[in-house]
């Protein structure tokens, strides 16, 4: 199909828009989801766990620091962008913030720094690395059948 040069220009500027709105979106979700973690963070005594079950239990706790960091790192990683180059920074710059949100804890009055806290944030990104990983592979496995004609 042949198009003008007038055509064509107004596509590009179409797809470049389109494109803005995207990035400028993907931002945005992602800056909601940063200012919510730091909120909690620095939000003395917050223990979300307390609102299932009265008293504060330490294995409550880990499920719900591995479940954010496993959510929240996939979400981030999805409105990001699914690059492979982006993947090798992505995560371990997760587990530096988490580690230093962790650390900052210590100097706030009313939080305290927990090992038992940050290992289960390093194991929700871990686990979100493992998801991510198994997903290429699967979708690899998937990619390869339909080139072969096999449909499953």
């Amino acid at each position: 199909m042949f198009y003008s040069r007038f055509e064509r220009s107004s596509r590009r500027i179409y797809n470049d828009t389109e494109r803005q709105k995207k990035i400028i979106t993907r931002f945005i979700y992602c800056m909601i989801l940063v200012v919510l973690t730091i909120t909690v963070t620095f939000w003395p005594g917050f223990h979300p766990e307390t609102l299932i079950i009265p008293e504060y239990h330490w294995q409550l706790d880990m499920i719900c620091h591995a479940g954010y960091y496993f959510i929240g790192s996939l979400i981030l990683y999805t409105v990001a962008g699914k690059r492979k180059k982006f993947f090798a920074i992505f995560f371990p710059s997760l587990l530096i913030l988490s580690w230093m949100l962790e650390i900052i804890q210590q100097f706030i009055p009313g939080r305290s720094f927990s090992i038992l806290d940050l290992t289960s944030n390093t194991l929700g990104i871990l686990l979100a690395v493992g998801k991510v990983q198994w997903d290429r592979k699967n979708r690899s496995i998937r990619t390869r059948k339909m080139i072969a004609g096999d449909p499953e």
